[in-house]
């Protein structure tokens, strides 16, 4: 009796641990399930907060799940005008803050319609939006829904010569959302180094995941 119960307790020991060192199953992480590139300035965007809304939400890259901000036992809701945007991130990207990043993935801003959370938008990249979030690098990635027909932009320029005023409510919208001179506007850059910044978010991305 005693030789079958340390069989047993051996077993479930040998078991439990084994389990313990299997690698995680990734394939419902979005974060690294989704692809990063679609085509040429064509992006995958998970979008985090929908269009209209004011909560703060985040995709928690380890648990795979949407995460709500709390501050001081309640849920962070945007103490300004709701979210002029989708608002979210972009698969399997990250940037450290060693490469001029927060450790995340980057932010991604989708004109369109409005998008429900956890939804992935095919996005074309138009630019990127500098911002210094209390002295620190806070860039989010212009893009427009491949499914939106309201409007016709395939670049930075055209954006400015056609839809200059949304680029103009982005920015006010994004310098004063958090409170007054905390979010600092450093300028817009092109499609090719919002592209280029992309590329070097998903180098790091495979030299930090790519062996988990």
């Amino acid at each position: 009796m005693e030789r079958k119960a340390s069989a047993i307790i051996f077993l479930f020991v040998f078991f439990f641990s084994a389990c313990q060192k299997r690698p995680k199953d990734q394939s419902d992480n979005l974060f690294h399930s989704v692809s990063c590139f679609l085509g040429d300035n064509t992006v995958s965007a998970l979008v985090e907060i929908p269009m209209g809304t004011s909560e703060k939400w985040e995709y928690n890259k380890e648990k795979g799940a949407m995460d709500i901000e709390i501050i001081n036992g309640s849920n962070r809701r945007v103490n300004y005008l709701p979210y002029p945007i989708n608002y979210g991130m972009i698969p399997q990207t990250y940037l450290p803050k060693e490469l001029g990043g927060d450790g995340d993935p980057l932010d991604i801003l989708v004109i369109g319609d409005a998008v429900p959370q956890g939804q992935i938008v095919p996005a074309r990249v138009l630019g990127v939006l500098k911002f210094k979030d209390r002295g620190e690098q806070d860039d989010k990635i212009l893009s427009l829904s491949t499914t939106f027909d309201g409007l016709e932009a395939q670049s930075l320029s055209s954006m400015k010569s056609s839809y200059e005023s949304i680029l103009n409510i982005l920015t006010t919208w994004f310098s004063n959302y958090k409170g007054e001179g905390k979010m600092k506007f450093e300028g817009i850059e092109d499609e090719q180094s919002a592209m280029q910044l992309i590329t070097k978010a998903h180098r790091a991305y495979n030299d930090e995941f790519k062996n988990d």
